[in-house]
């Protein structure tokens, strides 16, 4: 059965009506439905001009309507189409924030992935009736019946799916062999807090790299380490710590930063945008 849209997306019309994108209209014979240009997988030609392209970006009432059409066997795990998956406004804003893309990168991303997850036989129902697919330490959750993205999660701070999957390296790792420091014992939460000076620990290149990106700066002004500087230590003070969940190091949040630190000595592994969700 294809996958529906509101009847406003695909037609202009003013109707809320759930519409299949091969049906020939909603219901009303005014609200004519358009022919759909074929999805097409990471790397293909973009669709020709002046044809329409169903609106990707859908909210939590669609996703209701996804799930109407249901009737699956309790446990069944229903065949997943990865090239017309319909990716869900919260799976590409997570995307995009993670990763700093084009919400249409993201959605061309997160179909790549689910291949590469139904190629590899990793797919889970969840208790919830929702599938959960996992591959290279990237998640997605899709809807029961197999056909939107609702979630998008992952262990990755820089690389897209297309990035780890090709073997490129994580400029983070990029030769650590020669540069690693000697790790002491972490510390405790309180006892990092009030044994570390936040204005005298080393910040990585990778975080300054990302907090200049985000900031408008540029990484290698002197302005940049000084206004990178003065926030982390405003977030040393003042942010919400917690144990890091995405790897080894603590987490402070901060007026829109999430700041990765080492638990030995404080200094700063990574700086990137709180995500929807974090605290």
């Amino acid at each position: 059965m294809a996958p529906k849209l509101p009847c406003r997306e695909l037609t202009g019309a003013d109707c809320d009506r759930p519409v299949a994108l091969d049906a020939r209209d909603c219901g009303i014979a005014e609200h004519v439905v358009p022919p759909q240009p074929e999805k097409r997988a990471p790397g293909r030609e973009s669709i020709p001009m002046g044809v329409r392209r169903p609106t990707l970006v859908v909210d939590e009432e669609f996703d209701l309507f996804d799930d109407l059409d249901d009737d699956l066997d309790d446990g069944e795990i229903p065949a997943i189409d990865a090239s017309s998956l319909l990716v869900s406004a919260t799976a590409q804003r997570s995307f995009t924030t993670r990763h700093q893309v084009l919400p249409e990168v993201a959605i061309d991303e997160i179909r790549f992935l689910a291949a590469r997850a139904v190629e590899m036989d990793s797919i889970e129902l969840l208790d919830t009736g929702r599938l959960k697919l996992s591959a290279k330490k990237f998640v997605l959750y899709l809807s029961p019946n197999g056909r939107t993205v609702v979630g998008y999660a992952t262990r990755h701070y820089e690389r897209t799916p297309t990035q780890v999957f090709a073997g490129q390296p994580s400029r983070f790792g990029a030769g650590r062999s020669q540069e690693r420091r000697p790790r002491g014992a972490p510390l405790e939460i309180e006892d990092l807090r009030h044994t570390v000076d936040p204005s005298t620990v080393r910040i990585s290149s990778l975080a300054t790299n990302q907090f200049a990106r985000v900031a408008g700066l540029r990484p290698k002004e002197a302005e940049t380490g000084e206004v990178m500087r003065q926030a982390y230590v405003d977030a040393f003070a003042d942010g919400s710590w917690a144990t890091g969940q995405s790897g080894p190091g603590y987490e402070i949040s901060h007026l829109g930063r999430k700041w990765v630190i080492a638990t030995d000595d404080g200094s700063v592994i990574l700086c990137v945008p709180l995500e929807t969700g974090d605290a």
